[in-house]
């Protein structure tokens, strides 16, 4: 005799189809997946359906059969029920797509009449590069350069050209008067990695091609020697200049040469006189 059907186990048992369905679905919140998600939910359903049809038989009672068919007939209704939430669903995203391209056409709308009456008064004039007055700012240039750089009346025509260069956003005059800043509150164990750098700094802003030495270049070099004895350190620059022989103990190149063309550093030197760090060259 075969077993009756329980209402409840039937019930249970849908339940827990769908609820797995739904549960493996939710994993997946991409919208190119959904159609796949709700077919494969709709496929679920049929089968559970087909299984009640197979269980409502003339073994069960009456009462019980018109309930597993009445329960059967909700479940037929469902794949309807969820296709048209999909298309109110779908309904919905549309028209908050219409309201998103309607704003932004208006907002664009917006900048273009702001544009054209902000053309209509004419444009600003654009800012001209302040100049250091030839009186200058000294108290702005001290702390900037320091004194000793400051006070230097060889320097006067370099000092405004690199002052000049910092005010009009050049940025190599920047990055060295930023390495000149450091020197002024620098440690003795990191000096002699700084006067390096200034070097380097300085031939980026002003790249040595001749054979004659520039005011600022050896004014620099002087200074941050005397810089490093006040910090008890013994070490030195040496200028490095065009036209000599490559040395490859004492000079850095990226190519292979013989003779230097251009200068992008200098060397420092340790109080022995042995190299600390090479002068960056370029050959031929």
């Amino acid at each position: 005799m075969t077993a009756k059907p329980e209402k409840q186990d039937i019930e249970d048992e849908v339940i827990l189809e769908v609820s797995e369905k739904k549960n493996s679905a939710s994993g997946d919140s991409c919208c190119p997946t959904g159609d796949v998600a709700l077919d494969g939910l709709l496929s679920r359903v049929e089968d559970v359906l087909s299984r009640l049809e197979d269980r409502v038989g003339t073994n069960a009672p009456v009462s019980d059969r018109e309930d597993v068919q009445d329960f059967h007939d909700k479940l037929v209704e469902l794949p309807q029920q969820i296709e048209v939430l999909g298309q109110s669903i779908l309904r919905e995203l549309d028209h908050r797509l219409e309201s998103l391209e309607t704003m932004m056409t208006e907002v664009g709308q917006e900048m273009k009449t702001h544009l054209a009456e902000h053309n209509e008064i004419g444009e600003p004039a654009a800012p001209q590069a302040e100049t250091v007055d030839e009186q200058g700012d000294q108290q702005w240039e001290r702390c900037l350069l320091g004194d000793e750089l400051c006070q230097n009346p060889e320097l006067a025509d370099v000092r405004r050209k690199l002052l000049d260069d910092v005010l009009s956003g050049v940025a190599e005059a920047r990055a060295l008067v930023g390495q000149v800043m450091l020197v002024q509150s620098v440690s003795a164990e990191q000096m002699p990695e700084l006067m390096r750098s200034v070097g380097e700094a300085y031939y980026r802003w002003q790249p040595r091609t001749i054979l004659g030495d520039e005011p600022l270049e050896l004014v620099l070099a002087s200074w941050l020697t005397e810089r490093a004895q006040m910090l008890g350190l013994g070490n030195k620059i040496e200028l490095v200049r065009t036209g000599t022989r490559f040395d490859a103990s004492r000079h850095l190149a990226s190519e292979r040469g013989v003779e230097i063309t251009a200068v992008h550093g200098w060397v420092v030197v340790r109080n022995t006189g042995k190299v600390y760090t090479r002068a960056s060259v370029s050959v031929k």
